[in-house]
């Protein structure tokens, strides 16, 4: 028997407390799956005395085939969410700049390896990646941090509005304040 703060821990317990299971490899790579086709890609701050400067998107690095047509910044509330998103005819790109999100992925496409997955992504400004989901993946966030969070989402083609079939739809994730489902 031996203490731990004010609490008596018996050393049966210990013995029978079960092991956390890997959840990475010694190299920092996932061990579980992701929808077939999502990529990522890590993103530089670069630091010193004056401040920092990431780049977020640059076309000679050959990250993605399709050309980027269009950005915007957008935020979520602490404890909040947006989505589900669907979009059969292009794919969905972001970065986030601040703050801790929880990214849910389900992949409904037809003929996927990974058809029928749910999968589940953290992203954090203390590790800035770009991320790629396919068309075809439905998508929601849900800050997970103690501040708004906020990113860029880019994409491929710039889609009038109306257009059948390019955003297929958003449905409220269940309980939009602190979802947990």
């Amino acid at each position: 028997m031996f203490l731990s703060g004010c609490t008596v821990v018996e050393d049966r317990w210990v013995e029978e407390a079960m092991r956390d299971q890997p959840t990475i490899t010694p190299a920092g790579d996932r061990l579980d799956s992701l929808p077939e086709g999502l990529s990522f890609f890590d993103l530089v701050t670069h630091t010193d005395e004056r401040g920092t400067v990431c780049e977020l998107y640059d076309p000679r690095k050959g990250w993605h085939v399709e050309p980027l047509v269009f950005a915007y910044c957008f935020t979520i509330r602490p404890g909040y969410a947006k989505g589900w998103n669907l979009h059969e005819r292009h794919e969905d790109r972001y970065a986030i700049i601040h703050g801790e999100l929880e990214r849910v992925l389900y992949d409904t496409r037809p003929g996927s390896p990974t058809n029928g997955l749910l999968a589940s992504v953290v992203l954090s400004d203390h590790r800035r990646r770009l991320v790629n989901v396919p068309a075809g993946v439905w998508h929601a966030d849900r800050n997970i941090g103690a501040h708004m969070d906020e990113r860029l989402s880019s994409g491929q083609r710039r889609v009038p509005p109306g257009v059948a079939g390019v955003g297929v739809g958003m449905v409220a994730w269940s309980g939009s304040r602190g979802a947990t489902s």
